[in-house]
């Protein structure tokens, strides 16, 4: 603390002071508060799209779709794994020492 420079502040500006009701309002534009939000009543699209749809009726033609299933694949019943590859056996890992360099120190 002993080797920092002591603190000197600047003269104070008198016409901060002086300036806009004594609050220092020096080149600080008033801007005016805006009116408080009115709020309006939701005018929701769902309820007059209910009242210009007609409802669909059984008597309407509805289009006919039929349908038609893939055929069976018979080897799926048969117990055999399909898809799956037949696990290999591995051979393990040999160990090996690592060479290190503390035989040159």
């Amino acid at each position: 603390m002993a080797s920092m420079p002591k603190f000197k502040a600047l003269p104070l500006n008198r016409k901060v002071l002086e300036s806009g009701m004594g609050s220092g309002h020096l080149g600080v534009p008033r801007v005016q508060k805006p009116k408080p939000t009115q709020p309006e009543a939701f005018n929701l699209s769902s309820n007059a799209k209910t009242n210009v749809k007609p409802l669909l009726t059984s008597s309407s033609s509805e289009p006919n779709f039929s349908f038609k299933a893939r055929p069976f694949n018979k080897e799926l019943m048969q117990g055999k794994p399909m898809g799956v590859r037949a696990v290999t056996p591995r051979k393990p890992t040999e160990p090996h020492s690592p060479h290190l360099s503390t035989t040159a120190r």
